[in-house]
């Protein structure tokens, strides 16, 4: 049987995660929170790995934008109707992503020979604001959860949890210099514990238990919103 967008999708997430870890492994130290020459410094010194690490992350973005659709598709299947808050996690979760593909292009300029302190200002405050669509998804994932039950109720409370670390570095937009400044370690570690335990939790259920799938689903839901069906597919799980 040909695998649901979703399951696609859970497998995708679980994917991304791995490469994640996997560039992990290239981190030479957080170069954030000091001054811009500093910043400078670090990405000229460790250009090497960061490079690899960069490309690590636009690869795994890739699967990231695959588990997103996956991801849509449960969600609609939940709220039914014109699935909007479905498409508003979809739109915002792509938001994100994109902004953190601009922010990890700067990151890529910053290993080049003439680098400006200006551009590295410019890599802190991408990630920063790459952060508010990732919240718009997660609080649109805990609507969708506590109303039509598109995931167990423990999904719905990460969803909120991880939605509020990723609002509360925005509040450094504002900050001159500190830890909740952009490029300060309340930006650089704080959002990411969470959000990575719910993308591993959200991709393991879609892949082990695809809500879209369901006969009930199948039923219930116009075919528009969880694709048409292929003549003779059986709907046996």
């Amino acid at each position: 049987m040909t695998w649901s967008i979703e399951r696609q999708g859970g497998v995708a997430g679980l994917v991304s995660v791995g490469i994640g870890l996997l560039a992990e492994v290239f981190e030479r130290g957080i170069a954030r929170g000091g001054t811009g020459a500093a910043t400078i410094r670090h990405f000229q010194d460790q250009a090497g790995p960061v490079r690899i690490q960069t490309l690590l992350f636009v690869l795994g973005a890739a699967f990231l934008f695959w588990f997103l659709a996956g991801m849509r598709s449960r969600l609609a299947a939940a709220e039914g109707g014109d699935g909007s808050l479905a498409v508003l996690a979809l739109v915002a979760g792509v938001g994100s992503s994109t902004v953190t593909l601009i922010a990890l292009s700067v990151q890529e300029a910053l290993t080049l020979e003439t680098p400006s302190t200006a551009l590295a200002a410019l890599d802190d405050a991408l990630f920063l604001v790459a952060g508010l669509p990732l919240a718009v998804m997660l609080v649109a994932v805990a609507v969708l959860t506590f109303t039509r039950h598109a995931f167990a109720s423990w999904i719905g409370w990460l969803s909120i949890a991880a939605a509020l670390l990723e609002i509360v570095p925005l509040f450094g937009m504002i900050a001159g210099s500190g830890p909740l400044a952009p490029g300060g370690w309340v930006s650089a570690f704080l959002p990411y514990p969470a959000y990575l335990i719910w993308l591993t939790a959200v991709a393991i259920l879609m892949t082990v238990r695809p809500l879209s799938e369901s006969r009930r689903v199948r039923q219930e839901v116009p075919a528009s919103l969880h694709g048409a069906r292929n003549p003779g597919h059986s709907d046996a799980l």
